[in-house]
């Protein structure tokens, strides 16, 4: 199927994968999927506050899901919003799994 085709696959990916971190997190999905193309962002809970605004120090979430988990995901604060937003993406290399196993590890650790 060429491009289109692995774009389409990303993009349900990406959709899977970020409607799993919503219920996970007991939040709602932030955009309609229209939206979303292969990479996602949500909204981290209130009481999970930004460690730092410096967008350059890592997140303390970040570094326990790559510690603790070997997972590498984008976590970042946006000040403007007293906010912390958690970024993904799909590519032909990832899996559903691997979006269960980062949900697994929030719910361990948020």
């Amino acid at each position: 199927g060429g491009w289109p085709a692995i774009m389409e696959r990303n993009h349900q990916l990406v959709l899977r994968a970020r409607d799993t971190v919503c219920e996970v997190l007991g939040i709602s999905p932030p955009v309609p999927d229209s939206m979303i193309s292969a990479m996602a962002a949500v909204e981290l809970a209130s009481s999970a506050k930004p460690s730092s605004q410096n967008v350059f120090e890592r997140d303390s979430l970040m570094h326990s899901l790559l510690n603790e988990y070997g997972i590498q995901v984008q976590i970042f604060p946006w000040r403007h919003h007293d906010a912390r937003y958690l970024r993904f993406s799909a590519a032909l290399y990832n899996s559903e799994a691997e979006y269960v196993y980062l949900a697994e590890a929030l719910k361990a650790l948020v």
